[in-house]
């Protein structure tokens, strides 16, 4: 629950965790220095293989400092990947659909292709998300995916998923709790008329509207980019 070198914080971009997920690493090193280097028996042998911070706990209002209180909890585990873990497959539909259910050749909404023209003189804003060395130049962390006043490349304030050279695949509203832990990969099929392009996997969270976020949230979970050139 941390961007890069933040780990003593429990705030994330726009986002903010449970007290606890701050951690302080320098005494969990030492700790376990102190075992292994000066044989102190300080418990570290007892220590759980895994701990993992589970998010999505809060009620997803905003706290007092202004951040979507998004809450979590640590949780022991004994091995990674988990191994009581189900393997979930998604699959993008020609009608903007994720859908658990593979396309079948009589339904033409999950069949077909979805084209989009990318221009390179107006980039999609970067909001948020997995950034290291960023000094100056964009924030990392959770981020409702909406340009703010100081957005590099933003010509507007509306969601990026209104945006014409960004596709968008939804599932149904989730009727339960879904945890979703490990690794999250993306295989597309895809042919481009550019020299060159890359292609980027962003997988977001759509937080329903609440009194203090009346337009909601699209909380960005994870993301990623593969250039097309060598592949």
């Amino acid at each position: 629950p941390w961007v890069h070198g933040s780990q003593g914080s429990n705030v994330s971009g726009e986002v903010e965790f449970t007290p606890d997920a701050a951690v302080d690493l320098s005494a969990w090193r030492l700790r376990w220095y102190d075992r292994w280097l000066k044989g102190e028996h300080n418990g570290v042998d007892d220590d759980p293989p895994v701990l993992i911070y589970v998010m999505g706990s809060g009620d997803d209002r905003k706290t007092t400092a202004g951040k979507l209180k998004h809450g979590g909890f640590w949780r022991a585990e004994k091995q990674w990947p988990i191994a009581r873990a189900e393997t979930r497959s998604l699959y993008l539909t020609g009608a903007g659909r994720l859908s658990d259910a593979a396309p079948v050749e009589s339904d033409a909404d999950s069949l077909g292709s979805t084209t989009y023209t990318f221009d390179p003189r107006r980039p999609v804003p970067t909001i948020g998300g997995n950034i290291s060395s960023n000094s100056g130049l964009m924030t990392n962390g959770g981020y409702d995916q909406r340009p703010r006043d100081d957005t590099h490349g933003a010509e507007n304030r509306l969601p990026l998923s209104e945006r014409r050279d960004v596709v968008v695949f939804r599932t149904e509203p989730l009727a339960e709790d879904l945890e979703v832990t490990g690794t999250v990969q993306v295989k597309l099929w895809v042919s481009s008329t550019a020299i060159d392009t890359d292609f980027t996997a962003k997988v977001l969270d759509e937080i329903p509207p609440n009194p203090d976020y009346p337009l909601g949230f699209d909380l960005n979970i994870g993301d990623s980019i593969l250039p097309a050139r060598y592949r």
